[in-house]
């Protein structure tokens, strides 16, 4: 399955707008571009975050769970929004 298929997957009500020309920006096309790096059972966790975000938090957190239906922090939102407030942070580093 290429990332296209893969991304069509998710909900497009999960997408979340990001300032163009930022280095939030970059970094989501960079993570949107390796989407197939998502365990096979990553929508059984229902949480509304995009398939980039999961991406970010799998690369920062390598020990989540690959399947289930509570694959990602609880707080995942709220780490996700603090990205968005800051999008030119100069901590965007997911070198893994």
């Amino acid at each position: 399955m290429n990332n296209g298929q893969k991304l069509s997957n998710y909900p497009q009500e999960w997408q979340v707008p990001v300032p163009e020309g930022t280095r939030l920006d970059a970094l989501q096309r960079t993570l949107r571009d390796q989407v197939d790096r998502l365990p096979p059972k990553d929508l059984e966790d229902r949480s509304p975050i995009p398939p980039w975000f999961r991406v970010y938090l799998r690369k920062k957190m390598p020990d989540l769970p690959k399947d289930g239906p509570y694959q990602y922090p609880r707080n995942a939102q709220r780490m996700m929004q603090q990205l968005l407030d800051n999008p030119n942070s100069p901590d965007f580093n997911v070198d893994r």
